[in-house]
């Protein structure tokens, strides 16, 4: 693990000048209906369009608000939490979305299989299976958070960061609570490159990233082991 003192990031970094290029969608395996042989298909990440509703009228979301409502909200409903901590995710519109606790993956398996896969295709319990959390970042824009009494947990892709709404709705919740903890996860397409441990520096990070190719960044690093 590498310590870059003027970032204040916990950088956990593997060969990044082959694990990080520039991505633009993933392939899946479905079912072609015509001929019902499995075919690679290759999905953008900007395939479904605007997804906010979807997410925002999922069977699994119990709040939808500003960061300071949804605070407010699952620190007084226990059912919002699950020991002490509540599930979220901030729409690229700046809304806070609770979920119930712990059901980002079924979130994630409700709405991308639905709006992701092509009329002519269908998919079966091997695409369900790959269909989790770390996608919907990246096809919907959406940031997944971990609500905590006394700070935020965040998780953020690179290939699609954060915008100015979202940080503002992030900042608004972290500071709707005692502030003692702040994590960021930074990944690229899904991989975990490391962590940010203050808001500020965080907000930084991400703006000054966002206009850049985050792959020429992430091209001088230094490989380090884990």
């Amino acid at each position: 693990m590498q310590h870059d003192k003027e970032t204040q990031i916990e950088w956990t970094v593997e060969t990044p000048s082959l694990e990080y290029q520039v991505v633009s969608g993933r392939q899946f395996s479905l079912i072609n209906k015509v001929s019902g042989i499995k075919e690679d298909v290759y999905i953008p990440f900007d395939a479904a369009g605007n997804l906010n509703n979807e997410i925002a009228q999922c069977g699994n979301t119990l709040f939808i608000g500003t960061g300071p409502k949804c605070y407010e909200f699952a620190a007084k409903t226990q059912c919002a939490r699950r020991g002490n901590i509540g599930s979220a995710y901030i729409l690229n519109d700046g809304r806070c979305v609770l979920l119930r606790p712990h059901h980002h993956d079924n979130t994630a398996r409700i709405i991308l299989p639905r709006v992701l896969v092509p009329e002519t295709y269908d998919y079966d319990r091997e695409f369900i299976v790959c269909v989790n959390a770390h996608l919907m970042p990246l096809y919907t824009r959406a940031i997944r958070v971990q609500m905590l009494p006394d700070g935020i947990g965040v998780t953020v892709d690179m290939v699609r960061a954060p915008n100015d709404q979202q940080l503002q709705s992030i900042q608004e919740y972290y500071e709707s609570t005692c502030m003692k903890v702040f994590v960021a996860e930074i990944q690229y397409n899904t991989r975990m490159i490391g962590r940010i441990r203050t808001w500020l520096e965080f907000n930084e990070f991400i703006v000054a990233q966002r206009s850049k190719t985050f792959a020429s960044i992430l091209l001088q690093i230094p490989d380090v082991p884990v």
